[in-house]
Formats: structure tokens, sequence, C-alpha cells
């Protein structure tokens, strides 16, 4: 029963932060931070983070990363704000 609760409720996170990430967009805003999102869901920035690693594997939302004009290598990085595909 845990993990069907568990799964429950990753996937209200889920929606919630997709919805909020289209609807930000809409508002003209290009990205939304997981800490924007985790604000708006009441949960920690990491949980968020780790939620749409899993989005963007599924290709529902793209990260986006914040790197100095002169760096090269970004395979190390986070992303550091998201859009809605």
């Amino acid at each position: 029963m845990d993990s069907e609760v568990s799964a429950n409720s990753r996937l209200t996170v889920a929606a919630h932060a997709l919805t909020w990430i289209g609807l930000y967009q809409r508002r003209g805003h290009e990205v939304a931070t997981s800490e924007q999102i985790a604000t708006s869901v009441n949960t920690n920035p990491v949980v968020i983070r780790r939620l749409l690693a899993e989005l963007r594997k599924s290709e529902a939302v793209r990260g986006t990363l914040n790197t100095p004009k002169n760096s090269e290598d970004t395979s190390t990085e986070a992303p550091t704000g998201y859009r809605t595909v």
C-alpha cells in the first residue's frame, strides 16, 4: 500500500508541476526553476528536480542550462530551469 501512496503522490506533484510550468510560460516567462515550482507545490526543490529528471527522460519537459559563455563542457551540470515541450 505504501508504494501506491508514493506513486499517487508523485503523480499529483508531477501534474501540478507540469501545469504550473505551462501557466508560468503563458505569462511570458521562458523557464521556471525548481525552487519556484517547489514553492508552489510546498515541497523541497530536490524533490522537484528528481521528479523533473524523470519527466525529462520521457521528453515531457526540457531542462535549460545556465552556463558561462566560454564553457563548453555541460555534461556534468544539472538543469537550472524547465519548460514544457
